[in-house]
């Protein structure tokens, strides 16, 4: 899906230029680093501590931080939060994920900076040799005779 995404800028243009050939190389790299990732989850992790109302348990006590820490992941999906509570052995593993999510950002980002210019570079391209092929052919109008 990356790669047609990718390539819809490619038609219509020769790639002679080698700083558009450097861009395609780093657009492959940047590529690559993707589906070396490894699995990323959107979200955050939030650790919360609880009281459980019982007057004579720690928690009720003044400046105790309560029951916990209990983890939860919170993420947004089709504009409603979602709260899954995590289990304490999960939640180093749901911490890398989320790192490898903003990772994910990152490398996108690049990879649409990266080819945006690609794209730019075959534009200017294609209308340099436009117009070194309307200067060839003349202005295609005759001239007129006094």
């Amino acid at each position: 899906m990356l790669n047609l995404q990718l390539s819809r800028c490619k038609s219509g243009g020769a790639m002679s230029t080698s700083s558009i050939e450097s861009l395609q190389i780093d657009q492959q790299t940047l590529l690559e680093k993707l589906q070396s990732l490894g699995p990323w989850m959107q979200g955050s992790l939030i650790r919360r501590y609880v009281r459980c109302g019982n007057p004579s348990c720690h928690c009720s006590q003044e400046g105790d931080p309560g029951h916990g820490p209990h983890w939860y992941l919170s993420r947004s999906r089709k504009g409603k939060t979602m709260t899954k509570k995590i289990p304490k052995h999960q939640v180093e593993q749901v911490q890398q994920q989320l790192q490898r999510y903003h990772v994910f950002q990152d490398i996108m980002h690049e990879l649409m900076e990266t080819n945006n210019r690609i794209c730019e570079l075959m534009l200017k391209e294609q209308q340099a040799a436009e117009g070194t092929a309307a200067k060839k052919r003349g202005s295609g109008q005759n001239s007129r005779r006094k």
